[in-house]
């Protein structure tokens, strides 16, 4: 399979280097339950900051469940290696594109779900989820609330807990 890799930080986003991704399907004979697991290569024709091509990545024994997630991690670990031309500093903080209730609403109820989505524009350096912190009239509720999506995106989700007398 051919996927285009595309750099963040371009301007114009023009700039795409072709990765091809082969996946190789290997019988497991050392499981039990007879999984199958993958080996995934990576190749392709960018050069380095120091004008090598860049290698191979291999990453192997893959289980069909991780293979998504794995795909990235070769994808990433690619283009963290290639010498990406005319590169734009992120100088732009993520904006929050979307958030209910709003601040200026008024009369909302204390029980009301809190939830929105957050944007990092290109160029960008991306977003850590780790480094998430939300907070509710000054209150950090990031440990009870759901933060889901990708380095240039993500949703977030407080939902109140009601406690009963």
């Amino acid at each position: 399979m051919k996927i285009l890799l595309k750099d963040a930080k371009n301007p114009d986003g023009s700039l795409v280097v072709p990765v091809t991704v082969n996946i190789r399907q290997v019988d497991d004979k050392g499981t039990n339950d007879g999984e199958v697991i993958y080996i995934l290569e990576f190749l392709c024709g960018a050069v380095d900051f120091d004008r090598n091509r860049i290698d191979t990545v291999i990453i192997s024994d893959v289980s069909a469940v991780d293979i998504k997630n794995q795909i990235e991690v070769g994808l990433s670990t690619i283009g963290r290696q290639i010498d990406w031309p005319n590169q734009k500093e992120d100088e732009s903080a993520p904006r929050v594109i979307e958030i209910f209730p709003k601040n200026e609403d008024r009369d909302v109820n204390i029980n009301s779900h809190v939830f929105g989505t957050v944007r990092d524009y290109f160029p960008t350096a991306g977003i850590d989820l780790s480094s998430v912190e939300l907070r509710v009239n000054d209150i950090n509720v990031t440990a009870e609330s759901q933060i889901v999506g990708e380095e240039t995106e993500f949703q977030f989700r407080w939902i109140p807990t009601v406690k009963r007398s």
